[in-house]
């Protein structure tokens, strides 16, 4: 069952207090950073969180995202810390700021796995203008992420030692643990690969940029693309007692990413989706 009421908005404010640090150490090292995803729909249609959901996630331009990697360490307080592949070994390929104070637990497939409360932060790389290039980058962007799946699979056996309920993936995961696989599929070495792949034009002038780390589907690598002039400008809107930052041009980003993004959704599916429980970590 996953969180909701007391414990689910006992999580809500505990992410607006990491949110809230992260917020002041861009506004102190001039990084411009937007809120994103269900994120931004919850600041534009409820002004706060949407009152299901269970996470924050934020995006940097790759430059923005680069200079926050290189000053978050020495501006984070004791009770948080960064998780990023090439800092912690993580199972994302993105940044995570965690509030150590709280743990989270996350169910994916039959296996309960606990880990701190977390802020995701995204990277938007600049995407090539030509269409061939594109469909070409593309390609190994799909190519990459199945690589990248299959190494977290093997991650995720090793590290919780139980079988998932899912029969293929159990044959897959005996397959995966063979030697051959071992450099190949090194989790670390492929979070590396994948970053470094989107990453390939951001020394390159477009006029185009994208959020590819989530959308591995082949039809929905480029669901986040959009013209840089029309979200280049930023500025604050109200998120519950704070004021958060978000594209200016707030229709032209969720109406490309959600469609009809002030219509609720039905409500069975009014639900959070990400976690069951939220701990203590200090056992206060």
């Amino acid at each position: 069952m996953n969180l909701e009421g007391k414990e689910l908005r006992n999580l809500q404010l505990k992410l607006l207090e990491t949110m809230e640090v992260i917020d002041k150490i861009c506004e102190k090292e001039n990084i411009k950073y937007y809120m994103l995803g269900g994120t931004f729909i919850g600041a534009v249609r409820h002004k706060g969180f949407i009152p299901w959901d269970d996470d924050i996630d934020i995006a940097m331009d790759r430059k923005d995202y680069e200079r926050f990697l290189q000053v978050i360490d020495a501006n984070l307080p004791e009770n948080f810390k960064v998780d990023f592949y090439d800092k912690n070994l993580t199972s994302m390929h993105w940044l995570k700021i965690r509030n150590i104070d709280y743990k989270i637990v996350e169910k994916y497939d039959n296996i309960e796995s606990e880990q701190y409360l977390f802020i995701d932060i995204f990277p938007f790389d600049n995407v090539p203008e030509s269409k061939i290039k594109r469909q070409i980058f593309k390609i190994q962007i799909y190519l990459k992420a199945i690589k990248l799946r299959l190494a977290r699979l093997k991650y995720l056996s090793e590290q919780n030692n139980q079988k998932f309920n899912n029969k293929f993936k159990r044959i897959a995961v005996k397959i995966l643990s063979l030697n051959i696989f071992k450099n190949y599929l090194n989790q670390t070495k492929v979070l590396k690969q994948y970053d470094n792949l989107i990453s390939k034009y951001k020394n390159e002038e477009t006029s185009l940029i994208a959020n590819l780390c989530v959308n591995h589907k082949f039809s929905k690598i480029y669901r986040e693309l959009f013209e840089k002039s029309k979200i280049s400008e930023v500025t604050e809107y109200e998120f519950e007692n704070i004021k958060l930052k978000g594209i200016k041009n707030y229709d032209y980003l969720l109406a490309k990413t959600f469609g009809d993004y002030m219509k609720l959704p039905p409500e069975e599916e009014q639900k959070a989706k990400h976690f069951v429980k939220i701990i203590n970590a200090k056992g206060e």
